[in-house]
């Protein structure tokens, strides 16, 4: 079955245990323009922070190939700018938390 090159894909490989979970190659986007991640799966326990996302997989035949279903993904993920410039080095979530805790500049405190 030939495949549309701007299909969407979600797929993972699944790899060796882990102490602490299972080391998975995760392949999504298209196949003209793929994105590749190396991470571990690891159970969720209550009370315990998840560090990314929540994902459903659904094995292929008896291979180590499983679609991936992301059922909530992670807020503090990282999105594209659209701006040129720079490389943005805080996402907005960390700034908003700085203006929080240390507040944002004041016009009275700045000196022309």
């Amino acid at each position: 079955m030939m495949t549309d090159k701007n299909d969407k894909m979600d797929i993972a490989f699944l790899g060796p245990e882990t102490p602490t979970g299972r080391r998975v190659v995760r392949m999504r986007g298209t196949q003209e323009n793929p994105e590749v991640s190396l991470g571990e799966l690891r159970p969720i326990k209550e009370g315990e922070p998840i560090y990314g996302d929540v994902v459903s997989l659904h094995r292929q035949g008896s291979s180590d190939v499983c679609t991936v279903e992301t059922v909530i993904e992670h807020p503090l993920k990282a999105k594209p700018r659209e701006a040129h410039g720079p490389a943005m080095v805080a996402t907005e979530a960390y700034r908003d938390g700085w203006d929080r805790v240390f507040g944002g500049k004041s016009r009275d405190t700045l000196v022309n």
